[in-house]
């Protein structure tokens, strides 16, 4: 086992790894706070899909938040650390909600650990239980490199998903599923925070 796996599968050491790292989720929370306040005001019944160890639950501070990850030993520590907040065990291709039940859905950070059948099952979903007509879903994915240098290459390597893919690909995914695009737009990311400045670039999507 080499330590980037041995990090993953210790729930402790990659919510400690994704603080330092991704300087706590800054530019995420900065994304995300800012499509909120377009909404109408909380609470708002918030879905987060893929939510790992929690670590973005704190900005839906004033909202009904529920946040699934398939890993119990993510979930088991998420529960521990925002105790405050409800998390679940779930994967996202057959959620156990009512349609129209959310206002808001996050999938951050979350297809690319899926290839293009299970990204377009867990779309659909999302398109189900999205509140009609102004409920929205906030995607936010890596994408390919557009520039690469020795640091940004190494931390893309790190990440254990196997379906990075483009800015194209992903707006494909959107469309098969029949979920419509609001806006989108790309972000540099600086996931080793400011002691290297090595960008990251993440796919931000507006749907509904």
């Amino acid at each position: 086992m080499n330590l980037h796996d041995f990090v993953v599968r210790n729930p402790r050491l990659y919510h400690l790894s994704q603080q330092i790292l991704s300087g706590n989720k800054r530019i995420l929370k900065k994304i995300v706070r800012s499509e909120l306040a377009k909404l109408s005001p909380s609470p708002r019944r918030v879905l987060d899909l893929g939510c790992g160890t929690g670590l973005l639950s704190p900005v839906f501070a004033d909202d009904v938040y529920t946040g699934i990850d398939i890993d119990p030993k993510y979930i088991e520590l998420a529960r521990g650390n925002y105790p405050n907040k409800s998390f679940l065990i779930s994967g996202g291709q057959k959620l156990h909600f009512p349609d129209g039940h959310f206002d808001f859905v996050l999938l951050s950070c979350t297809l690319h650990h899926t290839d293009d059948t299970m990204a377009q099952n867990i779309l659909s979903e999302v398109r189900r239980i999205l509140r009609k007509p102004n409920g929205r879903c906030l995607l936010i994915d890596n994408i390919q490199p557009i520039k690469k240098n020795f640091l940004s290459s190494w931390y893309a390597n790190r990440d254990e998903g196997d379906f990075i893919r483009t800015k194209d690909a992903y707006k494909k995914l959107v469309e098969s599923a029949l979920v419509d695009i609001k806006n989108e737009s790309i972000v540099k990311d600086y996931p080793l925070g400011s002691l290297f400045f090595v960008p990251s670039y993440l796919y931000v999507f507006l749907l509904s």
